[in-house]
């Protein structure tokens, strides 16, 4: 999240200028600090993250949300799985997050499967299941 960039910029003690930035909700103006090459998209998207009317409230944890299922996507599935398919469990986590779909369970192969769903605290559980079968005739 951006504020956390910022927050990070503040304790290295790098330049921040002073500047406005407009809640894409409810549209108040906000008083900033910003690294000076920030586009007013950025600027703007801070000041949403900062805003405290309810759309923007709901945004920003709902944000936070997405990014930690992501990072859970990354963390459960970096060391031997391709781009393509932790791109697609990421996808699922912003269905999720944004509520188009409850859960999803991914076969990903004969040995792993990705569980993903709202966990009991509202955020994102992902959970992955390595299957293996031993056998004899």
């Amino acid at each position: 999240m951006l504020s956390e960039e910022v927050k990070e910029m503040r304790l290295q003690h790098m330049s921040l200028v002073p500047t406005e930035g407009a809640c894409k909700f409810c549209g108040q103006i906000a008083a900033i600090e910003v690294p000076e090459d920030w586009l007013d998209e950025e600027k703007n998207e801070y000041a949403t993250e900062m805003c405290k009317c309810p759309e923007a409230d709901w945004y920003r944890l709902n944000k936070l949300k997405k990014e930690k299922g992501r990072k859970r996507v990354r963390s459960l599935f970096e060391r031997d799985q391709s781009d393509v398919v932790r791109e697609f469990l990421s996808s699922a986590v912003e269905l999720i997050a944004d509520e188009d779909i409850s859960s999803i369970t991914v076969k990903i192969d004969d040995v792993t499967k990705a569980d993903i769903k709202t966990g009991s605290k509202g955020g994102i559980r992902v959970e992955r299941t390595d299957t293996t079968k031993q056998m004899e005739e």
